[in-house]
């Protein structure tokens, strides 16, 4: 009967002698687990570095260089890219470059082309695709972010402004042999025998010609002086046009 029962079990060891309990299976596995981390702690080692990055040797991940940028996988400084135009921007970890904002312009770095950052425009100055230009001269401007070629409009009358100006009023045209209309940048002296007209005597807007029986000097228009008279207009000399005849002037 016990013969019987062990033939089964002598016959699987025979079909499989490679079952034997001197192996051990979990260690065999064991030492190719290890194996396995190792490979992939070598991999790791050279993976891609992520777009802004660069990638040291060592595997450490430092920022790409602000004004730069960097594609995945960058290795190298030398791998660096300029940012570009006036109208990009790249802060330090750029992956591309930054647009910059409407009525802003770029700043920093070594030139144009290696800008990293961007301020809005200031008063007195327009933004164009990055660029700050002053308010024309003869112009102004009030507002932060502007972006009109015009500014604000144009200087009043009787003042003058210089380019970048964020007043109107910016400077009072002159003295009365000067004057100012709108849009001034450069006050206009008043022609010979012509006078200045409008505002005050610092804020002339315009010049008229010299009316007959006057004449006008440095801008200011005054009457012949008694003796002598002035029969045609634009006269500019203290003599007018000559003595008046005995008993024909006071």
């Amino acid at each position: 009967m016990l013969s019987t029962m062990l033939q089964p079990v002598v016959l699987l060891l025979l079909l499989f002698p490679s079952c034997s309990t001197s192996q051990d299976p979990y260690h065999n596995y064991g030492n190719l687990a290890s194996n396995t981390r190792r490979d992939i702690s070598q991999s790791d080692l050279f993976s891609p570095s992520p777009a802004g990055y660069i990638q040291n040797e060592d595997g450490t991940l430092i920022k790409c260089t602000a004004g730069y940028y960097c594609n995945a996988d960058t290795s190298d400084a030398s791998q660096m890219i300029q940012c570009g135009g006036a109208d990009v921007f790249c802060p330090a970890g750029s992956p591309r470059p930054t647009l910059v904002d409407t009525g802003y312009y770029s700043v920093g770095g070594a030139d144009a082309n290696t800008r990293t950052a961007e301020n809005i425009c200031e008063p007195g100055s327009l933004c164009i695709s990055g660029v700050k230009i002053l308010c024309p001269a003869g112009s102004y401007g009030l507002k932060f972010g502007e972006t009109l070629s015009s500014c604000d409009g144009l200087c009043e009358a009787g003042y003058q402004c210089t380019a970048g100006s964020t007043s109107s009023k910016q400077i009072p045209c002159g003295d009365p042999n000067v004057y100012c209309s709108v849009g001034t940048h450069t006050p206009v002296s008043v022609q010979a025998g012509y006078y200045s007209t409008g505002g005050t005597e610092v804020t002339r807007t315009g010049e008229s010609i010299t009316e007959i029986g006057h004449y006008s000097e440095r801008g200011i228009k005054r009457k012949c002086p008694a003796g002598r008279y002035g029969g045609v207009e634009g006269l500019s000399m203290t003599a007018c046009e000559g003595e008046c005849s005995r008993g024909y002037c006071e």
